[in-house]
């Protein structure tokens, strides 16, 4: 990314705040040895046990060692919601919506396949919820899941227009609308693209490869990223997309395990 994203921000003080709060974080972050000797516990209560000790402490509130996969997924679900809202809130103002906006990120994969799951028409998305509900299909997304939705410009739940082709463009498009003025003109917008893409590539890589080759290639590119917006817009968003790469492989492990415990108890 050659543009430094967000130079209109550098004179904001509340951007400087920010970027302690976000180097802190960074900071904490486990690093490759540290995930291998946690990885090397191969049971779920030591592992929960000894994560604890860690910055992964964050994401594990509320979770019991002996839940199912189903617990898990909705522990980790609420960690993101509530680590989103967060850093909104650490946020100047002007930024928030789209801050609350790109933690929808993740999911969208989860969209595009629950989509294909429930059999959509032509490969776009429906936009009625309720009548998924009755049903008994998956919607799309479900308002309850992201409170924040009712903040961003008096939308209350993610509906997807079915004539939506590209899930991710729509997307994009939706993330412009929530930018502050003034932050996505053409030459910018282009840049912030490039970051959304590499963010998404992350998110999909990880998901795909594991614990190995090309999730660590593609976080290694984004920490550089990070380093390079210190004190701009950008590095925000390099923020959460490298915590979604931690949660993701945090949420790995621990269904990993989960499912092990399962089968030795049948």
């Amino acid at each position: 990314m050659g543009l430094v994203l967000g130079y209109a921000a550098m004179n904001d003080p509340g951007f400087a705040q920010l970027q302690s709060r976000l180097q802190a974080r960074h900071g904490e972050r486990l690093t490759p040895a540290q995930w291998y000797r946690l990885e090397g516990v191969v049971t779920m209560d030591p592992f929960v046990a000894r994560a604890r000790e860690t910055s992964l402490a964050v994401w594990l509130e509320g979770v019991d060692p002996r839940g199912d996969v189903h617990h898990l997924e909705e522990r980790m679900r609420l960690a993101w919601i509530r680590h989103v809202e967060r850093v909104a809130g650490w946020t100047p103002e002007a930024w928030r919506g789209a801050v609350r906006w790109w933690g929808v990120l993740p999911d969208l994969e989860v969209a595009r396949w629950q989509a294909r799951m429930n059999d959509r028409v032509g490969g776009g998305f429906l936009r009625n919820p309720e009548r998924d509900a009755a049903e008994g299909r998956s919607p799309v997304f479900w308002g309850e899941a992201y409170p924040w939705f009712a903040r961003l410009d008096g939308i209350e739940r993610l509906e997807i227009p079915a004539d939506v082709i590209d899930l991710f463009d729509w997307w994009l498009a939706r993330w412009r609308r929530f930018m502050p003025e003034g932050a996505t003109q053409a030459r910018e917008w282009r840049e912030w693209r490039r970051l959304a893409h590499a963010v998404r590539a992350s998110l999909i890589a990880w998901d795909a490869s594991g614990k190995e080759g090309l999730g660590w290639e593609s976080r290694l590119l984004l920490e550089r990223q990070f380093r390079r917006q210190a004190l701009r817009p950008g590095a925000l968003f390099i923020h959460l997309g490298l915590a979604a790469l931690d949660l993701i492989r945090l949420r790995g492990a621990l269904c990993r395990r989960a499912l092990f415990a399962q089968a030795e108890a049948a």
